[in-house]
């Protein structure tokens, strides 16, 4: 096999070229000067966590709002700096509340004092109109009311 020289030069450069910088990268061994926190951070070694649930006390949680009218089972008392006063209303005295509203295409949903409500629904004596993306019509027996999310 008898190779023209300019490629045999062409190919033992080549495998130098890669040779050295292969050799070196696996005798050379740089150290980082790293700091203290580096350093703790570099040498950290996890520990397994245990939790002892011995002394736990069971949580019952209630939720504070009623299904029915969307207010809470408890009273409500306020000082206004002029004596105490009940701010609890009843379900047909307030405005009810809206939280949520699904505006899509085909889609509107609205979710008031709890209830997932489309246009014509009806709940707790008010009547959905219309949904729109920021803001829900409610027609009740007296007025028809604009309700918006807090």
């Amino acid at each position: 096999m008898n190779l023209p020289k300019i490629m045999l030069y062409a190919l033992s450069g080549t495998l130098v070229g890669i040779a050295i910088p292969v050799i070196a990268y696996m005798t050379i061994h740089f150290s980082p000067a790293l700091s203290a926190q580096e350093k703790e951070v570099y040498n950290f070694v996890s520990t397994p966590l245990s939790i002892h649930t011995r002394g736990w006390k069971p949580v019952h949680r209630t939720c504070p709002v009623s299904p029915d009218t969307g207010m809470s089972n408890t009273l409500h008392i306020t000082d206004t700096g002029m004596g105490l006063i009940d701010t609890k209303k009843e379900a047909s005295d307030r405005l009810p509340r809206l939280s949520f509203i699904l505006h899509g295409d085909k889609t509107r949903m609205a979710v008031i004092d709890g209830y997932v409500l489309k246009e014509g629904n009806s709940f707790d004596g008010w009547r959905v109109l219309r949904i729109e993306q920021k803001r829900t019509l409610l027609e009740s027996k007296k007025d028809k009311k604009w309700i918006s999310i807090d």
